[in-house]
């Protein structure tokens, strides 16, 4: 309707008005269009990177690394992906891994990088022609810790929009962290390695070698006596002592082979102990119960070993010494980072003072320093010994 009044200038402004709101309702339906596309990228980005962190999970090898460039590549849509690992201030690469299933040569990509004296600190963006195709190369940092590397990805043509560098710093990231935890556990199991090694070389010491020595010397009188050719008693004599000598470095050795032979069958601390006291019954016919008041228990590897270690030889000497009929083992904590182990017997008691060169309580002595604690053996009223071990843990304990 258009005509000079007052309804002309009324429809005039109508349709305005719904031009108006056209071009809005448009705009709107852009933006939500941009929007969604926005989230559909970042949910994908996330699954990209929660998949990656799944697939490093595992204990890291070559092998492992190749499957996770395999899964960036199709994430990526890459034509391939590798991961490079550097020194610091060092201008070469060197291949750690590749996407196995693909012919294009990582060492040509290697190269070119290294010939364009790139900075491998920041974001790399190439384009090049690989195979007969113009490919976009693209060398992306990453660093945790002492581990630096460059993750790169080749792109047929240009890399596809919705790849930004956040995502790709992300997934190097992700490689260097992997590559830097798993140095670290190489590195842990080495030095508890060596921990260990050093425990055996001085339990041998001071067990085993000391008794040898004392039977070199009972040798060297025997030998003596024979040639000064010394009345019967006292060769007698000398025997007897060789022979005390042979027979406690034999069950010396005996209870370091099984001290060392201990591997336990389970990372739960409960469950082997259930399983050491259920071999010392079967071993020895003794009851036993049970009392742990600690839900939560968690130990680093050696002090775990330590602590089934102090408990074993515990049990072995009511085994041997105690007479007992029954055993009472204790887990409770004693402070917020402070727990007590207990092992009870009923048997005849156990004097310290006849028991100088106790090779097995000297070593759970030892075992329990290393634990940070300390130990005592106790009586029990009216008969019996207790073996008390306190020791502090790294991490706080439920009860």
């Amino acid at each position: 309707y258009r005509k000079h009044n007052e309804i002309g200038t009324l429809s005039e402004s109508m349709n305005f008005m719904i031009r108006d709101l056209s071009r809005m309702y448009s705009s709107l339906e852009e933006q939500v269009r941009e929007k969604t596309a926005d989230l559909n990228r970042q949910n994908k980005a996330l699954n990209l990177l929660y998949g990656l962190k799944n697939v490093l999970g595992a204990e890291l090898n070559r092998s492992v690394l190749e499957k996770a460039l395999d899964f960036c590549s199709e994430n990526l849509e890459a034509l391939s992906c590798a991961v490079y690992l550097r020194n610091d201030g060092d201008k070469t690469l060197r291949l750690a891994a590749r996407f196995s299933h693909h012919p294009i040569d990582p060492e040509e990509i290697r190269k070119f990088f290294e010939g364009q004296n790139v900075s491998f600190e920041k974001y790399n963006f190439f384009k090049k022609e690989v195979l007969g195709k113009g490919c976009t190369l693209v060398l992306v940092p990453g660093a945790v810790g002492t581990t630096r590397l460059s993750f790169a990805a080749i792109f047929c043509g240009e890399a596809p929009v919705h790849i930004d560098r956040e995502l790709l710093r992300s997934i190097a990231r992700e490689f260097a962290l992997a590559i830097n935890n798993s140095e670290k556990n190489v590195e842990s199991r080495r030095l508890i390695l060596f921990e260990e090694r050093s425990t055996i070389a001085r339990e041998l010491h001071d067990s085993i070698a000391q008794s040898l020595s004392f039977s070199r010397i009972q040798i060297t009188r025997l030998d003596a006596a024979l040639k000064n050719k010394s009345d019967e008693a006292e060769v007698r004599s000398i025997l007897d002592e060789l022979k005390l000598g042979v027979i406690t470095a034999y069950q010396q050795l005996r209870s370091v082979l099984t001290t060392f032979r201990l591997k336990p069958k389970s990372p739960d601390l409960r469950e082997n102990i259930l399983s050491s006291l259920d071999e010392f019954k079967e071993r020895s016919g003794i009851d036993y119960s049970v009392e742990n008041q600690i839900q939560s228990f968690e130990l680093d590897a050696q002090s775990h070993v330590h602590l089934l270690h102090i408990l074993r030889e515990a049990l072995t000497n009511v085994e041997k010494h105690s007479r007992a009929s029954a055993v009472e083992v204790t887990f409770k904590p004693i402070g917020e980072y402070s727990f007590e182990m207990r092992v009870s017997d009923n048997g005849q008691g156990f004097d310290l003072k006849s028991k100088k060169g106790h090779y097995g309580l000297e070593i759970m002595h030892e075992r329990a320093k290393v634990l940070g604690g300390e130990l005592h053996v106790e009586p029990v009223i009216p008969h019996g010994t207790s073996v008390v071990l306190r020791f502090n843990s790294q991490k706080k304990a439920v009860s």
